[in-house]
């Protein structure tokens, strides 16, 4: 392999591992669903810009891409939606 292309695919790995955890730190505390964000530059694919702002849940990945993180190469990742519990009349 090229060191170039062992380049790339450790980059691809690293991001998937952080999209991962992100998904296991967040539902650990509770979370249960997020918002899609990018990078916000001119590399970021259609398919992914057209997430950027969404709510997803971790129970319901996307299904062209996953969740953030975990396509190849993504760079997106997902903000925590924290629930804020409302009180019952």
């Amino acid at each position: 392999v090229s060191e170039s292309r062992a380049e790339l695919i450790a980059r691809d790995q690293v991001s998937k591992f952080n999209g991962t955890l992100s998904q296991l730190r967040q539902q650990e505390v509770g979370v249960s669903k997020y918002t899609w964000s990018t990078s916000h530059d001119d590399r970021v694919r259609d398919s992914h810009a057209e997430k950027d702002g969404e709510v997803f849940s971790w129970n319901d990945p996307p299904a062209d891409t996953g969740h953030p993180g975990f396509d190849f190469q993504c760079r997106c990742v997902s903000i925590p939606l924290f629930e804020v519990p409302t009180e019952e009349a």
